[in-house]
């Protein structure tokens, strides 16, 4: 008898449970993908490997924890919700154990099948993530299909202690709570009081002027960097503590005054606002901090993700062989490479090093994690004419040509405007003893960015009659080809050139070796050993950027639920005395959307300031292009708004069905008190003179 109960509760309160079935789906089809994801059979990551199983087992213990703490607070949400309709069940006479038994089975019904779909949505969430990881690491992705007991137990066996959990507390708080207790479970609004409302007319101001410093700190820069992201930091919290503490008591007297809102709807809607943001004060300042912290870590993976591409991108060739020797020591390789790889393209040129530092003194110092990059030449470097042209050859790019007394820019497209700027100041450059003057920039990619790149991140293409006065830099080698060049290639190779020496995987190996040493830069060893770094700490970022908004869209949608009984009362009586149902659901969007936008608004403003600060951090800020940063950032913001807009969905979509069965439960009784008036009320005339008495009904 209790179990047909439970389930004919289950499904007639589904729309109070939707919630509480969202977030468990997302939670655990998370905590699935991940799980998938260790235990895979394509071998993505060697399970005795501790730089990823280590993260993402926290990431994993964090995932159970934050369930735990969502299913709690679901829970009570679903108690305060149902608060009457159980102080009604124990007035009837029912036991506590029999409530709780009720409760609990319409529970697990909610969360069996939140489990089952969260089974089929975390093996899409694996496959996302063993594409992404594919992806940065270089490898082919093909969609595969591997059935592995083990991802399924470990998520079974989080969603049964979380069940149980959850569980526990309810019961506990069914059992000790009274009748009048639990129809007074869901306390009314508060007025802010006369002192609050003069505290906040004094420090709501002062929140604006903390929030103007963070924007100093964060963006003008005028201390050391530590100090300013300290700072800004600091003056970050405090407006939001005294933003959503002070802000609804200020707006509230401030509403008080003016005629302005008696236009249309206005009033309605205000009220209705300030009334939810009085009570949501609290919720609010945590809201926007989890906001901001995981939409500030979206940004960060999106921004970190692009830029690793973007680095990519500026290294065109397969491979470059950088040596202090002259150009004919590399031909020992050329034909190492063309017998080996006859379909690979290569070309041998040579950088100098001129007397002019005209360019260079004006690359703007920048930090890479706290660590001041300086450039690694005093001096601009430049190339030969014939050899630039045929490195546009070997890359397929449009010929450029130069005359004997002009030179040309080549740099990175970021510095564009920095160079561009530098040549108008200096009309004509001395270059050895030639007086050369600008004739253009170039910016295609030709790997300047890191070091013994195609110059500091800059090269100047001058004469060839201009090279013979300058000083060779250092020559290099640079091949393309059809393929990948693997580790396993370049051991080979360097069986038959011994010296040779990997420029990023072992080139602290070159103590050991006779001089000279030759480096050769493999731009796959720059995707394996960055893209297996953003995979080991991009990944556990984003999965607690996923938890963290989660958390927040749950907590900001149940406040909201809790109003659904109070509306269907409230629509009852705007429809008595004349409001459409139109107008009441332009009621309910308005203050809906208000109190939605107040969380996001400050999160997005909070959340540029991190990322500005991070670009800048990081160096991405200097070599790549703002505007390709921005659109990551505004990437970022529309996944957040659009996973966001679920939650408002679902809000809206309850409030709304609220304000129609408020209107059809009075429908009826309308109808009743018409019909009873034509049928049962005639009009009596007073006898003394003779006219119609009026009901009490009209």
């Amino acid at each position: 008898m209790l179990a047909k109960l439970s389930f004919r509760n289950a499904k007639r309160q589904a729309h109070d449970y939707i919630i509480y079935f969202v977030t468990l789906t997302a939670i655990f089809s998370l905590i699935h993908g991940l799980n998938s994801l260790l235990f895979a059979e394509d071998d993505i990551f060697p399970l005795d490997d501790s730089t990823f199983i280590l993260p993402m087992i926290l990431i994993s213990s964090l995932l159970f924890s934050i369930s735990l703490w969502l299913t709690s607070y679901m829970t009570n949400f679903i108690l305060k919700r149902r608060s009457k309709e159980i102080s009604i069940y124990i007035t009837l006479g029912m036991e506590p154990y029999q409530i709780s038994k009720v409760f609990t089975l319409e529970n697990f019904y909610i969360s069996i099948f939140a489990l089952i779909l969260s089974f089929l949505c975390g093996s899409f969430v694996y496959q996302v993530l063993k594409a992404v990881s594919f992806n940065l690491l270089g490898k082919p992705y093909s969609l595969t299909f591997h059935f592995s007991l083990y991802p399924f137990v470990i998520t079974f066996l989080y969603f049964l202690f979380t069940f149980l959990f959850s569980s526990f507390r309810s019961i506990k708080i069914i059992q000790k709570s009274q009748p009048q207790d639990l129809l007074q479970y869901d306390s009314p609004h508060k007025i802010p009081s006369s002192v609050l409302i003069l505290r906040a007319k004094l420090l709501f101001p002062a929140s604006i002027i903390c929030i103007t410093l963070s924007a100093i700190f964060f963006l003008l820069q005028p201390l050391s960097e530590s100090a300013n992201f300290t700072f800004g930091t600091l003056f970050s919290i405090l407006f939001i503590y005294l933003f959503f503490h002070y802000f609804p008591a200020w707006i509230f007297d401030w509403l008080e005054k003016g005629s302005w809102k008696y236009h249309s709807v206005r009033l309605l809607v205000l009220r209705a606002f300030t009334a939810r943001i009085n009570d949501m004060s609290n919720s609010f300042a945590f809201l926007t901090s989890s906001f901001t912290v995981s939409l500030s870590l979206i940004a960060v993976v999106a921004i970190s993700i692009f830029t690793f591409n973007y680095r990519l991108s500026l290294v065109p060739f397969t491979f470059s062989i950088i040596t202090s020797q002259n150009q004919n020591h590399l031909a020992d390789y050329d034909i190492y490479i063309k017998e080996k790889y006859p379909n690979s393209h290569s070309c041998t040129y040579t950088i100098y090093q001129s007397t002019s530092s005209a360019f260079t003194s004006s690359i703007p110092g920048f930090t890479l994690y706290n660590a001041v990059i300086m450039p690694y030449s005093e001096f601009d470097l430049c190339i030969s004419h014939s050899d630039y042209s045929a490195l546009r050859s070997l890359l397929g790019y449009a010929p450029i040509s130069l005359n004997e007394n002009e030179y040309i820019v080549h740099c990175l497209s970021s510095f564009q405007g920095t160079f561009k700027t530098c040549a108008e100041q200096h009309s004509t450059l001395d270059i050895g003893d030639n007086n050369l003057s600008f004739a253009g920039i170039c910016t295609e990619p030709l790997d300047q960015y890191d070091g013994y790149s195609n110059g500091n991140l800059f090269l100047l293409v001058v004469p060839d009659s201009v090279v013979g006065s300058l000083s060779t830099y250092y020559s290099k080698y640079s091949t393309l080809m059809d393929e990948p060049f693997s580790h396993a290639e370049y051991c080979e190779m360097q069986d038959v050139f011994p010296n040779l020496i990997s420029l990023r995987s072992d080139s602290s190996s070159s103590l050991i070796k006779s001089s000279p040493v030759d480096y050769i830069d493999i731009s796959d060893d720059i995707r394996q050993t960055n893209g297996f770094l953003y995979i080991t700490s991009a990944l556990p970022v984003l999965y607690i950027a996923i938890i963290l908004s989660v958390s927040g869209f749950t907590v900001i949608a149940s406040n909201v639920l809790c109003e659904n009984l109070k509306a269907s009362h409230d629509f009852r009586i705007l429809k008595n005395i004349g409001y459409d149902i139109h107008t009441l659901e332009k009621i309910t969007l308005y203050h809906l959307s208000a109190i939605f936008i107040i969380p996001l608004f400050s999160a997005v403003l909070f959340s540029f300031f991190i990322s500005f600060t991070y670009c800048r951090s990081c160096g991405a800020l200097y070599f790549v292009p703002f505007k390709k940063l921005l659109f990551c950032f505004f990437v970022s913001i529309i996944v957040f708004t659009l996973l966001y807009g679920i939650y408002f969905a679902i809000c809206f979509t309850s409030l709304r069905k609220e304000t129609g069965n408020g209107i059809s439960r009075l429908m009826p009784f309308t109808f009743c008190i018409h019909k009873f008036r034509q049928h049962h009320v005639q009009p009596r005339l007073d006898s003394s003179n003779q006219r119609p008495r009026k009901n009490f009904l009209s």
